[in-house]
């Protein structure tokens, strides 16, 4: 058997090592960074028990992030179609319509609130959004009744163009 399945009792790389040894692996089936780690040890073993250095971690926000999360924050019910690529999202244009007021010198906390009153005057309330399904719910009625029409289509035609 391979030893033991804890991490705590040897590597990875020891129990490869064990299992070649033993002969329960054959070289054949060797795994290729086996190889690659025999070439190129790593400085310090790699064990469960090391601790981790001690470094610094930088924040990796922009100023426009927290900008974002404010936005969304405040606006949980805005869903967003990552699909649709042909129109910014209601975040991009939010923001750039803020960035035009700060431009302009407008104050952050009342650059905020404006911006959030223009993307809404922008975008059509739910109001117009009930006749919008209303038109289309109409249209696709129609489509339903042409539809149920039978269409007379030469394949023929369709190959000489």
């Amino acid at each position: 058997m391979a030893q033991s399945r804890l991490e705590r009792i040897g590597t990875v790389y020891s129990r490869i090592s064990s299992l070649l040894k033993g002969g329960a692996l054959k070289d054949i089936d060797k795994p290729v960074w086996y190889t690659v780690y025999e070439a190129f040890p790593p400085k310090y073993e790699p064990r469960f028990d090391r601790e981790a250095p001690k470094t610094k971690y930088f924040d990796i926000f922009y100023k426009e992030d927290y900008l974002r999360m404010e936005f969304q924050e405040r606006n949980k019910n805005l869903s967003t179609n990552l699909m649709d690529t042909r129109r910014k999202s209601r975040t991009q244009e939010f923001i750039s319509i803020y960035h035009d007021m700060k431009k302009n010198g407008v104050h952050q906390d009342v650059c905020f609130q404006k911006s959030l009153d223009k993307l809404l005057e922008q975008r059509p309330t739910s109001t117009n959004r009930s006749q919008d399904t209303s038109s289309k719910s109409s249209i696709t009625s129609s489509f339903s009744q042409e539809k149920n029409e039978k269409i007379n289509i030469n394949i023929k035609d369709i190959l000489n163009n």
